[in-house]
């Protein structure tokens, strides 16, 4: 567990940040569907 990260701990941000850029994407094409 003290161990120093591995590269892939990059990645795994990476992964996150593309995920939460879709969700809220996704999220925005709702409303904006729903407005009209």
């Amino acid at each position: 567990m003290g161990e120093r990260l591995p590269e892939t701990a990059t990645a795994t941000w990476a992964t996150g940040l593309i995920g939460l850029v879709g969700t809220l994407s996704g999220a925005g094409l709702h409303f904006l569907r729903k407005k009209k």
